[in-house]
């Protein structure tokens, strides 16, 4: 499944640039990453992190698996385009 469109935004609350959530069932959420840890189990490479939703215009469910694995997909994408 294609990640939704999304972007960064600038807020002054906010070292880090937040997301912005532009489509599907989340659009218009904004959130941050807090702490992004690397850990190693069983010979895996595991990404542990936290988040911060800083709007929710909808009322949308930012507790839900869908919009952890959005989160997660978002961050592994990220993560790519930074080793290139």
């Amino acid at each position: 499944m294609a990640l939704p469109k999304y972007r960064y935004v600038q807020h002054i609350r906010y070292e880090h640039d937040l997301i912005l959530i532009d489509e599907g069932p989340f659009k218009d959420v904004q959130y941050v990453y807090g702490n992004v840890k690397f850990l190693e189990e069983d010979g895996q490479l595991r990404i542990k992190y936290d988040y911060t939703v800083h709007l929710n215009p909808k009322g949308c469910d930012t507790e839900s698996e869908e919009f952890k694995k959005l989160t997660s997909d978002i961050l592994h994408e990220n993560i790519q385009l930074e080793m290139k």
